[in-house]
């Protein structure tokens, strides 16, 4: 996870226990570890030049780096670049693949807890 600031993130302790129960089914997970690194705006992009190259797998995005992580790389689902903005990055040998999960997140979760829709519902979505 790439922040600024970060250390009060529940994160790293909530994905290292899903790893730790994932490695127990597939051992391909045993050595998977989530870190949060608090990285200041002004070193975003070299950052995030730097975890592709030591080939971290993914990286989650947070405030203040959605936005100007999408313009950092180079490839962006239409979801991410609707949202202008990306919360998520898939390693590919090219470069980052970008993506924003928070939309349908939301979505599912008031679907799922309030079986509300909101499809063609205008939705402000902060954080």
């Amino acid at each position: 996870m790439a922040g600024h600031p970060i250390a009060h993130s529940l994160s790293p302790r909530m994905h290292n226990a899903a790893l730790r129960e994932l490695s127990g089914g597939r051992p391909a997970f045993r050595d998977w570890r989530y870190h949060a690194f608090d990285i200041p705006p002004s070193g975003l992009a070299e950052a995030l030049g730097l975890f592709h190259a030591k080939g971290f797998r993914g990286l989650n995005i947070t405030v203040p780096h959605k936005v100007a992580a999408l313009a950092a790389i180079g490839d962006a689902t239409e979801g991410a670049r609707l949202a202008g903005a990306v919360n998520t990055l898939e390693w590919l040998p090219g470069g980052w693949r970008g993506h924003n999960t928070d939309a349908h997140g939301f979505s599912r979760a008031v679907g799922e807890e309030f079986a509300l829709s909101l499809a063609g519902v205008p939705v402000l979505l902060l954080g």
